[in-house]
């Protein structure tokens, strides 16, 4: 029986730190799984709280899930990071396994005048993010540069004309894109595109824009029925969660299904 391949649009994303979790794992995400237990139990031990180290069935659930078990999916992916310096190498590392096509543009947000639109790319020190937006923190303004930048539903459409992917293709939206997740979830409910779900993190509409536009965030999803789950490659208190979740959306474009 045919059917359609997954697409996962990933916009914003960083060094795929998501992705390869959900999609590797290669050697860093094990670093940063050690790391995240080891200072667990540390500081359980530290404060006498030894409660704090229990839930060891979840944590193998964890481990066995994301380093032992072997899967592979019927999926291709959709990277789009304006910072290609960070990105590229892990786009190669994922490609070994997965057809990427990675895109060096940012997502427009809700307030873009334009489809298209160049924008200023700020970055922040000792950090990896950068954003078409100016967050609460100092800038390194040496390191500003100008991007091109695409509302959701441009991209979306250049991909179907470019043979890419089909009307009709379901896809799993993951997203962290420095305040400009409302700008994609008003291109999704506009132009009829229903993600299977959403996963990834939406705070920085609120950080950014205000309340409100978090809140038109939330009820776009509702309304869409697409469910959003919290989930950071770089914190793994948030993995085990996903599993359920993931597994959810992908199993049935499991290659051994």
């Amino acid at each position: 029986m045919n059917r359609k391949r997954l697409v996962v649009v990933d916009i914003g994303s960083h060094e795929l730190e998501e992705l390869l979790v959900l999609l590797g794992p290669f050697r860093r995400q094990v670093v940063v799984y050690v790391k995240w237990a080891v200072k667990k139990v540390l500081k359980a031990i530290l404060k006498l709280n030894f409660y704090a180290i229990g839930g060891l069935g979840r944590q193998w659930k964890v481990v066995r899930y994301y380093f032992l078990d072997r899967r592979a999916y019927d999926l291709q992916v959709i990277c789009v990071e304006p910072n290609v310096s960070v990105a590229q190498p892990y786009v190669e590392r994922l490609s070994r396994k997965y057809p990427v096509h990675y895109m060096p543009a940012a997502v427009l947000g809700h307030d873009a005048g334009a489809p298209a639109e160049l924008k200023t790319l700020f970055f922040y020190d000792r950090s990896i993010s950068s954003s078409i937006y100016r967050k609460d923190r100092p800038t390194n303004d040496e390191r500003a540069s100008v991007c091109i930048g695409l509302k959701f539903d441009v991209i979306w459409e250049g991909l179907i004309k470019e043979g890419v992917i089909e009307r009709g293709t379901p896809f799993l939206l993951r997203m962290n894109c420095e305040g400009a997740e409302l700008g994609v979830v008003e291109c999704c409910s506009k132009n009829g595109l229903k993600p299977l779900c959403i996963i990834g993190s939406i705070g920085d509409v609120d950080k950014i824009h205000g309340r409100e536009s978090g809140d038109r965030t939330r009820h776009l999803m509702k309304d869409m029925n697409a469910p959003y789950f919290y989930f950071k490659g770089d914190d793994p208190a948030t993995w085990h969660d996903m599993i359920s979740v993931w597994e959810g959306y992908a199993a049935p474009f499991r290659k051994d299904s």
